[in-house]
């Protein structure tokens, strides 16, 4: 699946300022939403989705679950989790895998793509790729006829949810510089210089 398939459509929400696209609103940080189109998917068919940015692959066990893994070969082949990803959404009937490649992705998604064709033999019409702009959070909530839903392993560190920003404390009262010792001279006597 290719940005030119008709099915699946990228929209940032509109309540963000941003720059227009073409036809899409890239805000800063504004979430994306990713949407169906309705034409490009047949009934049935569960979409699942990893997001492959800068060194790191990102998968969604459901609309709110998601691991990341390191995008390094070593890494892609024994992490646990992306491999029990793999295994789980081969096993599901009429699925499909769609990374969602942010700027900086290329290199993530041939290696995610990649292994998953490799190791677990996807078809080529199985995995597809969307370009995603900006650098807003994911939103999958527009894809709910379609998104594929499989249970997280225990062993799959969950992505810990996004710290909420800590009240401002007070700076510390400045304490004054310790008085300066004074500087004590000792006088040394006099001489002369020897003559030769």
């Amino acid at each position: 699946m290719s940005v030119s398939n008709p099915g699946v459509g990228v929209l940032p929400r509109r309540r963000s300022v941003g720059v227009r696209i073409g036809s899409v609103l890239v805000g800063a940080g504004a979430p994306v939403v990713v949407q169906p189109g309705g034409s490009g998917l047949a009934k049935g068919t569960k979409v699942f989705f990893i997001e492959a940015s800068g060194g790191k692959l990102t998968m969604y066990w459901d609309e709110k679950t998601k691991n990341v893994v390191a995008a390094a070969p070593d890494v892609v082949a024994t992490d646990v989790a992306f491999n029990a990803f793999l295994k789980a959404v081969q096993a599901v009937p009429q699925s499909k895998i769609i990374f969602l490649l942010r700027e900086d992705g290329m290199g993530a998604f041939n290696l995610g793509a990649g292994w998953a064709q490799a190791t677990y033999g996807y078809k080529v019409e199985q995995v597809g790729r969307l370009p995603i702009p900006g650098r807003g959070e994911i939103d999958l909530k527009m894809f709910q006829e379609f998104l594929g839903s499989i249970p997280r392993p225990p062993e799959a560190v969950p992505v810990p949810a996004a710290p909420k920003p800590a009240a401002a404390t007070p700076a510390p009262a400045a304490t004054p510089a310790p008085p300066k010792a004074a500087r004590v001279v000792i006088p040394q006597p006099f001489q002369k210089p020897a003559l030769s």
